[in-house]
């Protein structure tokens, strides 16, 4: 028995490293919950596996005024969203350890296919980033399943330049097919990071370009064909999501999260201290790449992982002070706190509050329900869930939306004039109005909620519900507005 512990206990010193990258990116589940468009997605996944209907975003958005071609890029995630979401209202949870064990094992996978040995300093290092990554960075969203895809990729294309196997390539079509679907937005990084991959390390392989004429024709294998690469190419130039859109925004050094980008940026120029830069000329393209596209849009930063890492595994710095067996307390550490931090999310009692952010409670649901019998449009929502009541928003997320219609709900939710909303109410016919009355939830950002004090302090409008969180006004004399 003593000498079956024993053997427990050496394995655990000699993987404490991939212990760790296992709790840290579990830790995740206590954060990134406040995003609502987990919900919408769930629907349009409904909407698929249900009807079929790959087009079911319009079904979502009342009227025509303002709505533009939309092509759901990421429709096979929104299929598995809306499986996790049968589980119960921690469906959300769910899929937030379910997105963080698949980074976890795809970065496991990726250090171990480096066959680099260890060093102490290098663990810490990449201990530091994996924690603030999973901390910060991770949401329940599709782009970040695509931190791992961008792993895989980098990981099949060295092992083909070691081995000269075609396997990979194959690898890599099943990859890029499974990343076409399920969150086709960052899908051109995987042409950008294999033509420089080709151009730095291959390019006495002729074939490769053959190869890629082949992937270049199966992102054509989607729902919507080629009209899906082409929306994807114009969506990614869109500034209103860059001027809106939180994980869109350029870096903000005033705010804690650009604080914390600004620190990785930092940490990426430290690790090149020391490294043999033409060894890893590829991985120092590819990180200067990734820093510019990060510095336009913070969620660009993610994709510093596999080159980080690469780089990080080669410093030269030691320290001989501490032994793998001393390390492997800091794993311990980490499990504790993971498990600490998985109880108390699952088991809160709370947790509709705290984590279930498209709560909405029965006496609101059931006014939803009977105001918006004999007309369920005309209604101005933003951040609720109202796809699960059967009804139509104005807003869903930023899509399918004008850039006018959608700059118009932000105008009248946080930053328009009485007169400038009075305009937008006007002009969409809009005649009732759900909504959380303050947005204090997401990635530090506090702003004043300009519609409700329009609302609460105009006589036309009518208060049928207001809590803490939620609020609902309807204009006086619109049918059912009493009920």
């Amino acid at each position: 028995m003593r000498l079956k512990r024993l053997k427990i206990y050496e394995k655990i010193c000699s993987n404490w490293f991939y212990i760790c990258i296992f709790a840290i990116f579990a830790l995740s589940v206590y954060a990134g919950l406040a995003d609502f468009d987990y919900y919408w997605q769930v629907d349009l996944g409904r909407q698929i596996v249900k009807n079929g209907d790959f087009n079911g975003i319009y079904n979502q958005s009342w009227g025509s005024l303002g709505i533009s071609t939309y092509y759901d890029h990421e429709w096979l995630t929104n299929i598995l969203f809306y499986f996790v979401s049968l589980i119960d209202i921690k469906g959300i949870s769910v899929m937030k350890l379910l997105i963080s064990l698949f980074l976890a094992t795809c970065i496991t996978l990726y250090i171990r296919s480096e066959k680099k040995e260890l060093n102490i300093v290098s663990t810490i290092e990449l201990i530091v980033f994996f924690f603030i990554l999973s901390t910060v960075f991770i949401k329940v969203k599709a782009y970040c399943i695509s931190i791992g895809f961008l792993l895989l990729e980098v990981m099949f294309l060295k092992q083909y330049k070691r081995s000269r196997s075609n396997k990979y390539f194959i690898y890599m079509l099943i990859l890029l097919l499974f990343w076409t679907n399920m969150h086709s937005g960052s899908m051109p990084l995987f042409f950008g990071v294999a033509g420089i991959y080709w151009l730095t390390c291959l390019r006495d392989e002729k074939k490769v370009l053959l190869y890629g004429v082949g992937y270049l024709l199966s992102t054509l294998i989607n729902p919507y064909g080629y009209k899906l690469v082409v929306f994807n190419l114009l969506h990614n130039g869109d500034r209103t999501m860059k001027q809106y859109v939180l994980d869109w925004r350029a870096l903000d050094a005033k705010t804690a999260t650009g604080v914390l980008c600004a620190f990785v940026i930092f940490m990426c120029i430290i690790s090149l201290y020391k490294v043999n830069l033409k060894k890893h000329s590829f991985d120092i393209v590819m990180l200067f790449v990734v820093i510019f596209l990060g510095l336009q849009s913070v969620r660009h930063l993610i994709y510093l992982t596999p080159f980080i890492i690469s780089i990080t595994l080669d410093t030269r710095f030691t320290l001989k002070k501490f032994t793998s067996e001393q390390l492997s307390y800091i794993s311990l550490f980490f499990i504790g706190l993971a498990v600490l931090v998985n109880v108390s999310t699952f088991s809160s009692k709370d947790y509709k509050e705290d984590y279930a952010m498209n709560y909405v409670d029965n006496d609101l649901k059931q006014l939803l329900i009977d105001t918006n019998k004999d007309d369920c449009n005309n209604i101005f929502t933003a951040d609720i869930d109202m796809w699960s009541l059967g009804l139509k928003s104005f807003s869903s997320g930023a899509f399918p939306c004008t850039k006018q219609r959608f700059e118009d709900s932000y105008l009248i939710m946080y930053c328009g004039s009485d007169s400038q909303i009075k305009q937008v109410i006007d002009y969409y016919g809009l005649t009732k109005f759900v909504f959380s009355k303050n947005n204090i939830l997401i990635d530090y950002y506090n702003v004043n909620n300009t519609l409700y004090e329009y609302l609460a302090n105009n006589d036309e409008y009518e208060c049928l519900y207001d809590s803490d969180f939620y609020c609902y006004f309807v204009k006086k004399g619109v049918v059912n507005a009493s009920k």
